[in-house]
């Protein structure tokens, strides 16, 4: 489709170039190796940080044990509760 009078032709790499969201109109290309390594992520991962870090400090002041457990490990916890499974869903008429 050609372009209307008076707009210029649509630039057609910005569709097909994997950095061309992330091109600064007054500089050059700026790639970004994935989302969380910069911007609004990182600040809130910093912060989150910084607050369990102040929250470790305070308790090991009042005497208790504390430590941070290393990004990505989960403790797999079971709970079980006395009584048949579907009791705590459904009530019996």
């Amino acid at each position: 489709m050609p372009a209307a009078e008076g707009n210029p032709p649509p630039d057609s790499s910005s569709t097909r170039s994997p950095t061309a969201r992330h091109r600064r109109l007054d500089g050059p290309p700026r790639v970004s190796p994935a989302p969380h390594h910069e911007g609004r992520g990182q600040r809130v991962h910093r912060a989150a940080h910084g607050r369990l870090t102040r929250a470790e400090g305070r308790l090991v002041k009042a005497g208790y044990s504390a430590s941070q457990m290393p990004y990505g490990y989960f403790l797999d916890l079971e709970l079980t509760a006395p009584g048949h499974p579907l009791a705590r869903v459904y009530k019996a008429w």
